[in-house]
Formats: C-alpha cells, sequence, structure tokens
C-alpha cells in the first residue's frame, strides 16, 4: 500500500472529520509516516497526514490528552497509544487499520465496533427526531380539539 504524508507535500484536510480511533504506538507512527506535524498547539500535539494512492486521505492526532491541552497533567507524546482517526469517510479508518494491524481478527473486531457505534448515534438523531414530530402532532391535537370544544 502506497502513501504520502505531510513530509513528502502538502495535504489538503479542509472539511475532513473524525471517522474512528486506532491503538498504535507513536514510535511505530513516526517509523511509517515520519515525524509529526505539531498539531494545532492547543488540542493536539501531534499529527500526522497521509494520503493513500486510493485518494484516501487519514489524519492521525491525539485529542485533549497531551501536553498542549493538559499541561503538566498532560501524557508525553511519545507514550500516547490512542489516536483519533479523521478523514473524509470510514475508508481512512479502514486503510490505516490494514496497514497497521498485524491481526486481521482486530481490524475487523474494531470496524464492528465502530460500526455499532455509528448505528447507535444514527438511532438517536431518529428518536430525537420521532420525539419532536410526536409532540408536534400532540400539540396540534390539542389545538384541533380546543377548536372544536369552541365550536360545541
Amino acid at each position: 500500500m502506497k502513501y504520502k504524508t505531510h513530509n513528502d507535500r502538502k495535504i489538503n484536510i479542509s472539511g475532513s472529520c473524525l471517522q474512528g480511533y486506532i491503538k498504535c504506538d507513536y514510535n511505530k507512527l513516526v517509523s511509517l509516516f515520519g515525524e509529526p506535524c505539531e498539531g494545532d498547539a492547543y488540542k493536539i500535539d501531534a499529527e500526522w497526514i497521509i494520503k493513500f494512492d486510493d485518494g484516501s486521505i487519514a489524519t492521525i492526532y491525539n485529542w485533549k490528552n497531551g501536553k498542549n491541552y493538559c499541561g503538566d497533567e498532560g501524557e508525553d507524546v511519545q507514550n500516547i497509544t490512542d489516536w483519533h482517526v479523521g478523514g473524509f469517510s470510514k475508508q481512512s479508518v479502514w486503510t490505516l487499520m490494514e496497514l497497521l494491524e498485524e491481526n486481521p481478527d482486530e481490524v475487523i473486531k474494531t470496524r464492528l465496533q465502530n460500526e455499532i457505534e455509528a448505528l447507535r448515534k444514527q438511532k438517536q438523531c431518529i428518536m430525537h427526531s420521532i420525539n419532536g414530530e410526536r409532540d408536534r402532532v400532540i400539540l396540534e391535537l390539542q389545538s384541533a380539539i380546543k377548536i372544536i370544544k369552541e365550536l360545541c
């Protein structure tokens, strides 16, 4: 699997967002992708930007757990193993996992966990929408009942 990183050329990540998570040793990320960008110097201490040959783009970054955000209480970036993965689709997570994981069962397990979480979020949105619609219908019925009572 071939790829270019922020160390090779500028890669546009404007509009990308969180797609999932990976667990990986900092040194393994450095050996694969080179030195990280410095991040935003606030919530992110280290970030890698990768563009794969299939066109998918992934960002790997820590979020609010390093020295930038937490001060002395934050983790040293070299000790971080839980990373956020950004991109434009879930494909960025899958491609990274295939590159990083030596255990295909772990890739499948993590994929399923991510899909279950996405379905839970979808369900919450749907339930919120249904509850809002139900409340709207109840208000309309109450108004209609009030009008009918006034007419009688």
